[in-house]
């Protein structure tokens, strides 16, 4: 595990080159999220009382659908199936007919929420006193997951109809999310987070199952099983104002996510070589 060098030294910029950097990066950022100035915003409220009666609709569709896809689920073989799957969903413009999601994410209740160290330290505590084995609380990990918020059409809808901390999207969004016809149901395995000992990097990993499903219908289409390895190198990203380890800690989990995201597209692929994929994958 290598520190990444401090700081950079500082250069003159000149004011039309700062103009410049200025206009690329709203341009970049007006194509990724497929802007369109000549369409009128609507209020907050009005998009929530507009498509809360539809995302919950297909949020209760989802709900059953993922319960469909339990471990007797055949997976199938690779290849069995041209579905035409597409999970192009970065922008507007783009019209998907399917979404992927966490088990935990496909319930109509919050996401449970990683133990803290406090809870950590009572779960000890009660072990201890029933004369059980005590492992030490460890530092509190995020959310796992292989996509993030703003790729998890699930996730904000949940957030529309209040189940998550209220945000609202924009519309296409919501669009996207009802017009799904297929749902990827991801279920992770027993997760062993990344760690480091001295420059010594132990790498996390974790198995997963994979399975399609039709939300109308809740029929399972098959599916994969697969596993996720962080990266056997990590280079950290730090300054003078944090801890070098606090900065190791962070950039491990952030790798890890990230290869956990990469393994679920790499399966995807594989299984249904005619898919297609968001170029930014899950935003990871």
């Amino acid at each position: 595990m290598k520190p990444s060098k401090y700081g950079a030294p500082c250069r003159d910029v000149s004011l039309d080159s700062v103009k410049s950097w200025i206009a690329l990066i709203a341009l970049a950022a007006c194509g990724h999220a497929g802007c369109d100035k000549s369409a009128a915003k609507k209020a907050p409220e009005d998009v929530k009382k507009e498509w809360s009666p539809k995302v919950q609709a297909k949020l209760e569709k989802i709900a059953a659908a993922a319960k469909a896809t339990t471990s007797t689920s055949e997976l199938g073989a690779p290849g069995d199936a041209k579905l035409g799957l597409d999970f192009d969903h970065v922008d507007a413009a783009k019209h998907p007919n399917a979404i992927a999601v966490q088990l935990d994410d496909a319930q109509l209740e919050p996401r449970p929420k990683p133990p803290t160290l406090e809870q950590q330290g009572a779960v000890a505590w009660a072990n201890a006193s029933e004369g059980k084995a005590v492992a030490p609380p460890g530092p509190s990990h995020p959310q796992f997951t292989f996509q993030n918020e703003y790729s998890n059409r699930v996730f904000e809808a949940k957030q529309l109809l209040g189940i998550e901390d209220s945000r609202i999207a924009s519309e296409w969004e919501y669009d996207q999310l009802v017009n799904a016809k297929y749902l990827l149901v991801v279920v992770p395995g027993e997760v062993q987070w990344p760690s480091a000992e001295g420059s010594t990097l132990l790498p996390g990993n974790v198995p997963f199952r994979a399975t399609l499903v039709e939300i109308d219908t809740a029929k399972p289409l098959g599916g994969f099983e697969s596993a996720a390895h962080s990266s056997s190198e990590v280079t950290v990203k730090y300054d003078r104002d944090h801890d070098l380890s606090e900065a190791a800690h962070h950039q491990l989990e952030e790798n890890f996510l990230s290869e956990y995201g990469k393994a679920v597209v790499q399966g995807i692929q594989q299984r249904w070589p005619d898919a297609k994929m968001p170029i930014l994958a899950w935003g990871r």
